[in-house]
């Protein structure tokens, strides 16, 4: 953390409270122990997949293209058979979002009544 005090300290905190549910609930998903009320939708797990795989692009240090660094990581990915959507979401990122299920109806109607929506 680079804040020390104020607001930019709460700000920060906020976020990196956020940043490591998420990574729990990731880890929590990939080992099977997930509760049922966290699953994610297709389309969910492809906003995930697109997120991480940005993260992932931007965190190369050289000078390779863009192409370049989605190739790599694309062939990483396939030689190791990571997650279809981490997959897709660096090999062709333009790629069609699925469509929007009844999960997601769920979730979206449990986010705005739990958190004031």
């Amino acid at each position: 953390m680079k804040a020390r005090e104020g607001g930019a300290l709460v700000t920060e905190w906020e976020g990196l409270m956020k940043a490591y549910d998420r990574n729990v609930a990731k880890a929590e998903r990939a080992a099977g122990i997930a509760h049922l009320d966290d699953r994610l939708s297709p389309l969910e797990q492809w906003r995930e997949a697109r997120r991480d795989a940005a993260e992932m692009l931007d965190a190369f240090k050289d000078d390779l293209t863009e192409d370049e660094r989605r190739e790599l990581l694309g062939g990483e990915f396939e030689r190791r058979g990571a997650d279809p959507f981490l997959y897709q979401a660096v090999v062709t990122p333009e790629a069609e979002a699925p469509k929007v299920t009844m999960l997601d109806s769920k979730n979206m109607y449990l986010q705005e009544r739990l958190d004031g929506g």
